[in-house]
């Protein structure tokens, strides 16, 4: 009961005190502290439990599984699957369920899936935990994949799974496979569910069908903070400031919390439409009226903001002068627009900051070096190439989706797996032909240089390996895939880069289509040669 209750000191105390403790006891106090956060506590039980010859059940082994997985302690995870296998344990849904969740949220999506593929059976929680994690590291297709599978097996997906399904379609963009959810959601009757409409209406904003959102919204018969955040953050990328401003004044009236992650989102989506004036609005507006006190995300979205517009100065004096010491986010953003507002010294500053927080920030390195190639500096290029080598610094792989027919494409750098790879890398090579022909000049340098440029080495090196950029191939896949003239909508996980962005532009004023890039920091509309962004656009 204390336990249920948040009460863990008495809790304790009444478990102290008692005569004869089993394993009940102990299973039911350490889930205790798992629940509420205290999951350092509750790895010194397991210990406890251990030294005292008490052989663990699978509720105690499920417990401390989770307190490794809220911890992201990978090795203390490994070492009690290993105690697990060692003892004979059998792992069923319910054990495998807890050890996929671990694997998940200490980053080893592979062990998840490898504990996975080992169940004996399947049901809706070890199904939801394996989605989840897909989820959760950015893999959408797989999710999509396990969810089909469920259904087959006549799995019925429950409210998390519809959760975690309906922000794979977010992350994907793919309103098609949303709206396909959406009417199982409906056909289940859990569409009056509070989390599940939520999701929904999240993944309506995510895929730019704010009236769908809206509209899901108003349907609601409850409506919690996660809803009213993200019809706020709906308005505000429509740029329907009054009405999203009315919304803050309603939400509060109905007791709920404004707070600084809902100004953090609303901050973002100001970044989204490149609105400097509305951001510094609202940034006013959360300090004076709302008496929140700014964040580095705060800061960090305002940073955005000016490097996004050339703004590098007032930048870097809003680094240095605000009150609380920058991270290595904030630095890297500035370090990102130096490098296409192409300012080395203050890129270096910057690359400079990033090292003494983070060493091992690889797609700083990167950066750095792209600064450095596009200068002419080579030998510092090299230098800094090296160093990445040494410390073996990585950035995240680039990932672009596309949707045609109904079904979702994934496009990674230099992807030849696809069943139309030739035609896509034919189409790509005629198309660089008339984008040269359109005076575009190959911007090799926003992915580094290897060789100095003119030399012929070089030119047919980096021209190739521009047109393996992920968001290329699903562009060159979307214009071979569907009718003359139909819009051409892509997902990247990353920003997109100078030389795709520049690309694009000139592909939907000669192909007559209008081309929607949606990367991590904005929603690109190509149309005619021209793209919205063109006053705020920063690259990756």
């Amino acid at each position: 009961m204390y336990c249920k209750c948040g009460h863990l000191e008495e809790a304790q105390t009444v478990f102290d005190c008692s005569a004869s403790v089993n394993i009940v006891s102990w299973g039911a106090l350490m889930s205790g502290y798992v629940q509420h956060g205290q999951s350092c506590i509750a790895l010194n039980f397991f210990s406890e439990i251990q030294k005292n010859g008490i052989t663990p059940s699978i509720h105690i082994y499920s417990s401390v599984l989770k307190a490794c997985g809220s911890l992201g302690d990978l090795q203390a995870g490994i070492n009690v699957h290993e105690q697990i296998c060692e003892c004979g344990v059998e792992v069923d849904s319910y054990l495998g369920s807890s050890l996929i969740d671990m694997y998940s949220k200490c980053g080893d999506i592979e062990a998840a899936c490898t504990v996975f593929e080992e169940l004996p059976s399947w049901n809706v929680v070890c199904c939801g935990a394996m989605i989840a994690g897909y989820v959760q590291h950015g893999c959408p297709i797989p999710a999509f994949s396990l969810y089909e599978d469920m259904i087959f097996k006549g799995i019925i997906p429950d409210r998390v799974i519809y959760m975690y399904i309906l922000e794979a379609c977010a992350i994907m963009g793919s309103s098609a496979h949303g709206m396909a959810i959406h009417h199982q959601v409906v056909a289940s009757g859990l569409h009056s569910d509070m989390v599940v409409g939520n999701a929904l209406v999240d993944m309506y904003v995510k895929c730019d069908c704010l009236v769908e959102a809206q509209r899901i919204f108003l349907s609601l018969e409850y409506r919690n903070k996660i809803s009213w955040d993200a019809i706020i953050v709906a308005h505000v990328l429509e740029k329907e400031i009054f009405i999203a401003r009315k919304c803050l004044i309603k939400m509060a009236q109905e007791g709920l919390s404004v707070d600084e992650i809902l100004f953090t989102d609303i901050l973002a989506a100001c970044r989204s439409n490149g609105d400097m004036k509305e951001a510094w609005n609202f940034f006013e507006l959360m300090r004076n009226v709302y008496d929140i006190t700014p964040s580095i995300q705060h800061f960090g979205c305002l940073i955005n903001l000016l490097g996004d517009g050339g703004h590098l100065a007032e930048a870097e004096e809003l680094l240095e002068t605000m009150p609380i010491p920058p991270d290595t986010v904030a630095w890297f953003s500035l370090l990102s627009a130096c490098r296409i507002h192409r300012n080395v010294n203050l890129g270096l500053n910057c690359f400079h900051k990033v090292m003494r927080l983070d060493p091992g920030m690889g797609v700083a390195y990167v950066t750095m070096s792209s600064i450095y190639a596009e200068a002419g500096m080579w030998e510092s290029k090299y230098w800094i190439d090296e160093k990445r080598r040494q410390i073996d610094a990585w950035k995240i792989p680039g990932r672009a989706w596309i949707e045609v027919n109904r079904e979702v494409h994934e496009f990674t750098v230099g992807d030849r797996t696809h069943p139309l790879t030739n035609k896509i890398y034919a189409t790509l090579r005629r198309l660089a032909i008339v984008c040269k022909e359109e005076g575009h000049v190959p911007q090799f340098g926003s992915k580094g240089r290897s060789l100095p440029d003119g030399t012929e080495e070089f030119e047919n090196r980096s021209e190739e390996a521009l047109l393996g950029h992920c968001e290329k191939l699903a562009l060159a896949f979307g214009l071979v895939s569907t009718p003359e003239g139909a819009t051409v909508r892509i997902v990247k996980n990353l920003r997109v880069c100078t030389d795709c962005h520049s690309v694009s532009k000139i592909i939907s004023k000669v192909e007559r289509r209008e081309i929607i890039i949606n990367d991590a920091y904005h929603v690109h509309h190509f149309s005619n040669g021209e793209c919205s962004c063109e006053k705020h656009f920063v690259s990756g």
